[in-house]
């Protein structure tokens, strides 16, 4: 190669280099420095967020030095704000710099950190977002929020958020510490918020809104909602909010684990906030779910001393949120909730409070139903203990105050729209009114309430509740066991006689379940496959726990099923898609009846199927489970002729011919 056409080739190369993407760097940020430059040498930082935000490119680091920087940043680019440490880098704004901008942001927002951008990801750790002491926007610039995400992905760690709230506590329903997601601003991507310290947010520690939001919420602190306590042990200064620890809602996924949340509590005087579910309108919440998205769960967390531990709401839902290994402590008045919708419970430890768990349904068409111990496992017990009156609870309000969802209290914003929802579910209840709680499961502890183990009185649901161990093995009211139940037309019988393996005597209710499965014997290779499998409950104990499978061969392909109840018995989805069937029934009375039909296709190549379905009841005497098998070949039905006379015919027919053919042939 000439030499010319060496540097050719060199300058070449070079410009490659030029115009390829940059290079991921470091923007330096310190409270001496001087908004110039482009904020890359450490010797000559810049002197605010925004100005070195507005330098970098995607993928750059803002390195942020101890120091308190008066900004309310704007976020649109995927960078990371790292701080020196969580206790000495502090954004925090003072009045003049609490309008951020451009739009979305409203023009009467107040917003310290803004991160608003469809499909960027951003990384904020190791600093503090708050507003400086006494030193609070105007009253009624709503929302008022520390860090908001909108549009984007986002991880928050390792953050300080504290002193989210107005200037003089005016009762105004907004002041979350960190949101993802709003019906002012549409969703946020996937967020990851773990391991950060909030407090004294005036409406919400953290917030997850919106479909397309998923959240996951991993081992925070938050405390101290609305004003919390100006000193630790000093009295509290919070009079006129209900103030709620995490909140995920309005479609929103959440994965909520390992968050310890403290003293939510409304210090409003009855009827606005108490304990009193018939009149009080509100409640302070520990963890609120309102609407969730499917496949919404609450695991390891630490919810105590506020008014309600947990409190799902979930008229619209189908997929039960699944509540496990939490501790629900001596909350004020609830530890946990059963509203519209069904949560299932495994292995929490729930106790003091006035009420252990309450299932209360306020008029909606879904039923509340809390399943304790789904699995119906030594391991997945529950205890619930030390109720200052009873450890379950029973309620159904009929005749809800208008206007009301049940007795939650969500940000100014979302509590329009979930009246609405609470209303519509209302309404699609009548005229056949609503469907009454239901609480279902074995093999839990309940123990040390002070008024009742349980409590139905007068009837306003159903508990089934049999094999659950009530202090003593001979059940409640007796030496060193529960207080009597108050529930005499509910299943509490046989009692566990222990709570090592919970063994139930022989005697009590029995039940008898009973299943069947119809299909073709042939069917074409590639075609369409359809089963029908019929459960009924044969008595006379109520079959609610038993739970359905039917693991259709993975070679059948495009799977789906119908339900269809009768004789008072409820299906727990009304259709669903997928191989591995499985479900659990909640309403299952003697007599009861589910049909499902299920549809698949068939390979092309054909093949034998052979498919199991199978009711399992719940762990009561004389319960066993059933099951019925369904064998379906892949294969080509051969034509038979309608009259074998035909067949003799054409038979003879040809032997006359082949005769007369020898024949001939002999004669030539």
């Amino acid at each position: 190669m000439r030499g010319a056409d060496c540097w050719a080739a060199l300058v070449f190369v070079g410009s490659m280099l030029v115009v390829g993407p940059a290079l991921a760097q470091t923007r330096f940020v310190a409270t001496t420095g001087i908004d110039a430059g482009t904020c890359v040498n450490v010797g000559t930082p810049c002197r605010t967020v925004q100005y070195a935000h507005d330098q970098a490119n995607a993928g750059d680091t803002i390195q942020i030095a101890a120091g308190t920087y008066s900004e309310s940043p704007r976020i649109t680019k995927s960078v990371t704000l790292a701080g020196a440490s969580a206790a000495t880098t502090i954004i925090a704004p003072q009045l003049a710099d609490q309008l951020p901008g451009p739009a979305p942001t409203p023009v009467n927002s107040v917003v310290i950190l803004d991160i608003a951008g469809a499909g960027i990801s951003v990384t904020v750790r190791d600093l503090t977002v708050r507003f400086p002491t006494a030193n609070y926007p105007a009253v009624n610039r709503s929302p008022i929020v520390g860090i908001w995400v909108s549009g984007a992905n986002a991880t928050i760690r390792d953050v300080i958020v504290t002193e989210i709230h107005d200037a003089d506590v005016s009762g105004n329903q907004s002041g979350n510490c960190i949101q993802a997601g709003s019906a002012l601003r549409g969703p946020a991507g996937t967020v990851l918020i773990e391991n950060n310290q909030i407090s004294r947010c005036q409406k919400t520690g953290i917030v997850a809104n919106e479909a397309g939001t998923v959240a996951t919420i991993r081992n925070n602190i938050v405390i101290d909602g609305g004003l919390g306590e100006r000193n630790v042990g000093g009295p509290r200064t919070q009079t006129v909010i209900a103030p709620n620890g995490i909140q995920v809602a309005f479609g929103a996924r959440g994965t909520i684990d390992g968050n310890t949340v403290r003293r939510m509590q409304c210090e409003l005087p009855s009827p606005q906030c108490g304990g009193d579910i018939d009149n009080d309108a509100f409640t302070a919440s520990g963890i609120l779910l309102f609407n969730p998205g499917q496949g919404t769960t609450v695991s390891n967390n630490i919810v105590e001393t506020s008014d309600d531990g947990l409190v799902p709401y979930n008229p619209s839902g189908a997929v039960p949120v699944v509540v496990t290994g939490n501790t629900f402590r001596n909350n004020r008045w609830r530890n946990a909730i059963a509203y519209s919708g069904t949560i299932e419970l495994a292995q929490n430890l729930i106790e003091g409070a006035d009420h252990g768990l309450l299932a209360i349904t306020f008029g909606e068409a879904r039923q509340a139903v809390a399943i304790l111990n789904p699995a119906n496992t030594i391991a997945a017990a529950n205890r619930v203990r030390n109720a200052r009156v009873n450890g379950l609870w029973i309620r159904a309000i009929t005749s809800p105050v208008p206007n009301r969802v049940g007795n939650v209290s969500l940000d100014e914003e979302s509590m329009s729209r979930a009246v609405a929802i609470a209303n519509a579910a209302r309404a699609a209840a009548l005229p056949a009114g609503p469907a009454l709680p239901l609480i279902v499961g074995s093999r839990n502890q309940f123990t040390g309430s002070l008024v009742a183990g349980f409590d139905n009185q007068p009837d306003e649901g159903t508990g089934n509740l049999p094999c659950n161990w009530w202090g003593a093995a001979t059940g409640p009211g007796t030496a060193g066991a529960n207080p009597a139940l108050t529930s005499p037309g509910d299943t509490v019988t046989p009692f566990a006689i222990n709570f090592t393996d919970y063994a139930c005597p022989t005697t009590g209710p029995a039940i008898s379940v009973a299943i069947t499965k119809t299909g073709p014997a042939t069917v074409n290779p590639g075609g369409s496959l359809t089963w029908t499998v019929t459960i009924i409950n044969n008595g006379p104990a109520d079959g609610a726990g038993s739970v359905f499978t039917d693991p259709v061969p993975a070679a059948i392909t495009n799977v789906s099923w119908t339900c269809v109840a009768s004789n008072g018995a409820a299906c727990p989805n009304a259709s669903g898609v997928g191989n591995n069937i499985s479900e659990t029934i909640a309403l299952f009375p003697p007599g009861g009846q589910l049909v499902y039909t299920i549809t698949g296709t068939v390979p092309a190549a054909g093949g034998t199927f052979t498919n199991v379905a199978t009711i399992t009841p719940p762990a009561i005497p004389g319960a066993t489970a059933a099951s019925a098998t369904a064998v379906t070949a892949g294969q080509v039905p051969v034509a038979v002729p309608i009259d074998a006379r035909w067949a003799l015919w054409l038979l003879a027919a040809l032997l006359t011919v082949t005769a007369f053919g020898i024949g001939g042939r002999r004669t030539a």
